[in-house]
């Protein structure tokens, strides 16, 4: 078994595994589901977000690491069903882990859909992580009626409601805007309150800007901007994500028409649409229930705090020495007790000055502390 790869950008050929392996764990544990291995909404583009173990050149685990904010990542992970219970997973999870810890990640998400048994028996094994919340998939379905009243399931009555609903709203004075660089001033006020982020938005609007497979819209009523929403494409499916209306507009019906138009843009363009919402949030999920969405995946989301210490980690000064030589002698006299035949007594002068001479040369010496050593 070889050691943990890190990568921050895959080739065609890591893909391929990546999304061969997804396949087999899919089908041997009966989730559904897809695995996404895009980097655009990492709040850090620089830590490593994909992590590798082969064996003979066959993929047996991958790890993804996705970084929505400062401070917190989530981890999706699979293993090969035949290399199970062999260190795969922990390996794994203890690279991406040191990493995070590198760069100050104060929590981590663990995502596991929740027909995964193995997958929750690994979390509760390895990880110090305790259940958070729950998220559903719902997937649009343009035969369900566009509203609770209706009952009729013909596709064509239902894309024809979804078009009428528009030119409806606008007759009271909804209106809809692409997120351009004209009006990315405004986007960034109303996405900050309304998706009651902060830096994150940046992320966003780096994302959209470029008209690639990402879009932002702008939702305006009475000539006010009061929501925004955004839309990923991929070869498979299509996923609203990101919708948010300002709180003294809500309850109006806003991000109702906002979804019906949302719909009516992309429905031509992808065969699926998805949205995901959080289980707890009832509001949401009875919005999105009225406008065709059903319920196809459920995902649970375990929480780990991995800065309980309260450590830092910095370059060691010369300062520091005399402490860091201090560990090190604490250290070789539990060796040597622990293991007489193996290591020597005593913590020599010699030993004493090998940190100092490290220091001045352009080796890395990494000093952790807290509040009190």
């Amino acid at each position: 078994m070889e050691d943990v790869i890190c990568k921050t950008e895959l080739d065609e050929h890591i893909r391929k595994d990546i999304l061969k392996l997804h396949q087999v764990c899919s089908t041997f544990d009966q989730t559904e589901g897809q695995v996404y291995l895009s980097t655009e909404l990492n709040y850090d583009k620089m830590i490593p977000a994909f992590y590798l173990m082969y064996e003979k050149n066959q993929l047996i685990a991958f790890l993804i690491l996705f970084m929505p904010e400062k401070g917190e990542a989530e981890i999706t992970a699979y293993t090969h069903p035949k290399y199970r219970r062999r260190g795969c997973f922990r390996a794994l999870y203890e690279k991406a882990k040191r990493e995070c810890a590198a760069r100050s990640v104060q929590k981590l998400i663990y995502v596991v859909d929740s027909n995964c048994k193995k997958g929750q028996e690994a979390i509760e094994h390895w990880c110090r992580a305790v259940y958070s919340f729950s998220e559903y998939k719902m997937r649009w379905n343009a035969r369900q009626p566009q509203d609770i009243s209706c009952r009729m399931s013909d596709r064509t009555f239902c894309e024809e409601h979804v078009l009428r609903d528009f030119q409806t709203d606008i007759e009271k004075e909804v209106s809809f805007q692409p997120v351009t660089i004209e009006n990315s001033a405004v986007y960034r006020a109303v996405a900050t309150e309304a998706l009651e982020l902060d830096d994150e938005i940046e992320v966003f609007l780096e994302a959209i800007l470029p008209a690639g497979n990402r879009r932002g819209y702008l939702e305006y009523w009475q000539g006010m901007p009061v929501g925004v929403c955004h839309v990923s494409f991929d070869d498979e499916e299509t996923c609203i994500y990101g919708l948010g209306v300002l709180e003294e507009y809500r309850g109006k019906g806003l991000g109702k028409r906002f979804v019906r138009y949302i719909l009516n843009e992309v429905k031509d363009e992808s065969e699926e649409i998805v949205i995901e919402v959080d289980s707890d949030n009832q509001r949401a999920c009875r919005l999105y229930l009225s406008c065709g969405f059903e319920v196809v995946q459920k995902t649970d989301y375990y929480e780990e705090n991995i800065e309980e210490a309260a450590c830092t980690m910095r370059l060691a000064k010369e300062t520091d020495l005399d402490r860091v030589n201090e560990l090190r002698r604490q250290v070789n006299t539990v060796h040597v007790e622990g293991r007489p035949d193996i290591f020597k007594p005593g913590f020599c002068r010699e030993m004493q000055e090998v940190a100092g001479e490290i220091l001045q040369s352009e080796t890395e010496i990494l000093s952790w502390q807290n509040e009190t050593a």
